[in-house]
């Protein structure tokens, strides 16, 4: 066959004018051809189809089979090349297979089982939806507290700051797809800050009694640089996340891009459009050239005193927050620790493994049988099966199951989440009940890198069998967890098998060896590939096997007659005795150790981390009794979120000392800096508190709350403590600081621009102070009141040093200051 069917030179006829190729005509191209095939035996000639039956037909066993709703299907997939957009890509082929569908014989339809556009426009709406609760919350905010035209400046700023960023990406190559559609959620709640900084600032200098176009001005000079400073400190929370060298890491890289480029935007944009913007918009006030103290109000006043309490017993309400803070970290125990969520996506995943060595011919039933267990449920849309392997990745963190002929896996599409929960339930109770031979795992999708099983650990050493010891150990501990299901190892059952015994003395004497009794046992049980013949475009594979009736025959073995060398045949029975055995059918290594991964379930409402960390904390005594060189480790999702967290701690010293520069250029003081970080992890409070009431797990999100404190409070920092002011109390600085960004953040000291045109102006006195007023108004003298007003009478006598005309008044009750007569406020 292969003389016939080779395709090999025949030469050419050089004539002097023309090369002539010289073709050879016989190739075998059908299965016609084959059939009149002639064999020569001796000498005697017979004919191929006068001995064989020759037919084409498709490939027995199959190595994987697909069917769709309980019929047999062929799966196409579309991927899209670099470059392009997934909704379009996806409009173009919805067009194209309708037009193919309409050219197909009655009977063949065309459905879709992933539909990666679709999926892409729900996240995009999901955004939309995001940035519409966004600017409503904002315009909200922004109405009840500094008024409508305000949150109309910052409404304007939002979509400017959007723009800008998609434009951005596009020229880096950065796409929109989840993560990214996540930074820019995250981002949401960040870009809006500096814009409500600046306008908050410009409204209260309108309110303060400044010109509009000095208010504006007056916005861009004091916060500039301040609110850059704080930019790049939020978007330097984010370094260890972009550069984390994980398999997470690459998952969620574009968060730290994505996020940086808004915030670096949305700085440009506060600083260079929103005065502009404000300038245009905000309403000049009528009393403009006149001072006011907006801080003179009832709420503010109380605010003040109970800010001035804090101040005076600091030292309980230092001891109160770091009860707090200790309780925090506390309860974090309790709450379920995950690095990526569950995905919200429709599908279900059913996996099912029949025993090892089970033929898939087996496999192909039992699937149907689920397969009709759930047709007529109305939770579901379709329900695809692949058989001999799994589903393609038509999503990126798929735990992708290769081919295994005991293996099916079924996708299930609901119709939507709650549907989803309900056809979990169904399925789980289906498999326990009525395929109680089926190891069967019901999942849903997951994000981040693929794991299968939630629970797993591996046992590692030099010798099989002590291996395998081990690992039924770990197995037992694993069946004492109530909270465990489906426990097994990745080594599976053994296999059935066939031993031939070789009496090789008998063997070689005939001429036969152990290689020609493989070869004959494999032509004859399972098929020997003899060559391809061409069918049109098609190769097709021409293979030589026994009738069907013998392979199915386990005594059809002892009778396959084995060619000698001295030209004639001897029953395999006469050379080998065949001995039933029990074998390893799988075998896995890691890092050229025999490795056995003991794995199992979990309920839904259990976090893997938590049952995997107890499990080996309570695995001591069987680690400590190991024998030397073999060892117990976790593996799966706690061992790839324990690398994700270890690749961000790596770089979290580089973040830390990127904030540390930043935050000395801006504060130039390290005392003042190093008191900025330590208000950082006082945001573990808060987050404790929302993650313990919700029960929700720590995951990646919320990563960037904590280096927000830096970029709020180093400002507020700045007004609490300055050396230039003569008199100036700390005590009084902090209460004064607090009222300042209990209004929003302000960057910026302007009181000390203030304090220096004091002198031109002696009303300003009364804006530097504020809610302090130079003049004890008859509350009640407390200490704080007193503090108050000798800074007061200090500040008095310094806005005109070396002029008599100024002199300072103390009396019970009442301090101010007053060129002659009575005491002037």
């Amino acid at each position: 066959m292969k003389g016939q069917n080779g395709v090999d030179p025949s030469g050419t006829v050089d004539t002097g004018l023309r090369s002539v190729r010289i073709s050879v005509d016989g190739a075998v191209d059908r299965v016609a051809a084959i059939r009149e095939l002639r064999l020569r035996a001796g000498s005697e000639v017979t004919r191929l189809g006068d001995i064989a039956t020759v037919y084409k037909g498709l490939e027995d066993p199959v190595q994987r089979k697909f069917r769709f709703n309980g019929a047999e299907s062929v799966q196409v997939g579309v991927v899209m090349s670099k470059g392009f957009k997934v909704t379009d890509v996806g409009a173009q082929v919805e067009e194209t297979y309708k037009r193919f569908e309409a050219s197909l014989p009655y009977g063949v339809e065309v459905d879709q089982i992933a539909n990666q556009p679709h999926v892409v426009t729900e996240a995009v709406g999901e955004f939309m939806k995001a940035l519409g609760e966004a600017l409503v919350i904002v315009l909200v905010v922004s109405f009840l507290s500094i008024g409508w035209r305000s949150g109309i400046v910052i409404a304007i700023t939002i979509p400017l700051v959007l723009a800008a960023t998609f434009g951005v990406m596009y020229e880096l190559g950065i796409d929109l797809q989840r993560i990214s559609l996540g930074a820019l959620i995250i981002a949401l709640g960040l870009l809006v800050d500096d814009a409500m900084i600046v306008v908050e600032l410009m409204e209260r200098k309108l309110e303060e009694g400044l010109p509009k176009l000095e208010a504006a001005s007056f916005a861009y000079s004091s916060t500039a640089f301040p609110m850059l400073t704080g930019t790049l400190i939020t978007t330097a929370g984010f370094i260890p996340v972009g550069f984390a060298e994980s398999t997470a890491g690459e998952y969620v890289r574009s968060l730290f891009y994505v996020v940086g480029i808004a915030l670096v935007l949305s700085w440009f944009v506060a600083v260079y459009f929103t005065p502009w913007l404000g300038h245009m918009i905000l309403k000049q006030r009528a009393h403009a050239g006149a001072h006011k103290d907006v801080f003179d109000t009832r709420f503010y006043r109380g605010l003040h005193h109970t800010v001035a309490w804090a101040v005076r017993y600091k030292a309980i309400v230092l001891t109160l927050t770091l009860l707090t803070f200790g309780a925090s970290l506390w309860a974090f125990q309790f709450i379920p620790k995950n690095f990526f969520p569950q995905s919200s996506r429709p599908e279900i995943l059913v996996d099912l493994w029949l025993p090892e060595g089970a033929s898939i011919t087996e496999v192909e039933r039992q699937a149907k049988l689920l397969e009709a267990k759930i047709a007529d449920d109305k939770d579901k849309k379709f329900v695809a099966t692949y058989i001999g392997e799994g589903a393609p990745r038509f999503f990126l963190p798929l735990d992708q199951q290769l081919r295994n002929p005991n293996y099916a896996q079924l996708l299930v599409m609901a119709n939507d989440e709650p549907a989803r929960e309900r056809l979990i339930a169904k399925l789980r109770g289906i498999l326990a009940n009525d395929f109680p031979s089926i190891r069967g795992k019901v999942d849903r999708l997951f994000l981040g890198p693929p794991t299968g099983w939630p629970v797993q650990m591996r046992v590692m050493g030099p010798d099989r069998a002590e291996v395998r010891r081990i690992a039924d150990q770990v197995k037992e501990r694993f069946h004492a967890n109530p909270q465990l299901g489906a426990v097994h190892d990745d080594w599976l059952e053994p296999v059935t098998a066939m031993k031939l015994v070789v009496d090789q003395d008998r063997a070689r004497a005939l001429g036969v060896t152990s290689q020609r009794i493989r070869q004959m046992l494999q032509a004859t049980m399972s098929g020997a590939p003899l060559d391809d013949f061409r069918d049109g475009e098609e190769t097709v594979s021409i293979v030589a096997r026994e009738p069907e009736a013998n392979r199915k025959l386990l005594s059809a073995v002892a009778s396959v007659s084995i060619p000698t060398d001295l030209g004639t045949f001897v029953p395999l029975s006469q050379i080998a005795k065949v001995v039933p055995v029990m074998e390893q059918g799988i075998e896995w290594r890691r890092d050229r150790l025999p490795t056995i991964t003991v794995r199992a379930t979990l309920p839904d409402d259990v976090q893997a981390n938590d049952v995997v960390t107890a499990m080996y904390a309570g695995m001591a005594d069987l680690r400590a009794a190991l024998p030397a060189g073999y060892r117990v480790e976790i593996q799966g999702g706690p061992e790839d979120s324990a690398e994700s967290q270890a690749s961000i701690a790596a770089k979290a010293p580089v973040m830390l000392a990127i904030i540390v520069v930043l935050l000395m250029i801006q504060l130039q003081h390290f005392g003042k800096a190093m008191l900025v970080l330590a208000t950082g992890p006082l945001g573990i409070i808060g987050a404790a508190a929302a993650l313990f009431d919700q029960r929700r797990a720590i995951r990646l999100r919320g990563h960037s709350r904590r280096h927000r404190a830096a970029r709020h409070h180093h400002p507020q920092l700045d007004h609490s403590r300055r050396p230039d002011r003569p008199g100036y109390r700390r005590r009084h600085g902090a209460i004064r600081s607090h009222h300042r960004r209990r209004r929003q953040a302000f960057p910026t000291d302007h009181a000390d621009r203030a304090h220096r045109r004091a002198g031109a102006d002696p009303d300003l006195a009364r804006r530097v102070l504020g809610p302090a007023r130079l003049r004890h108004d008859g509350r009640h003298p407390g200490r704080h009141a007193s503090d108050h007003l000798r800074a007061a009478g200090r500040l008095c006598a310094v806005l005109r040093p070396g002029e008599d005309r100024w002199r300072r008044q103390s009396g019970t009750g009442d301090e101010s200051c007053s060129r002659s007569g009575p005491p002037s406020s």
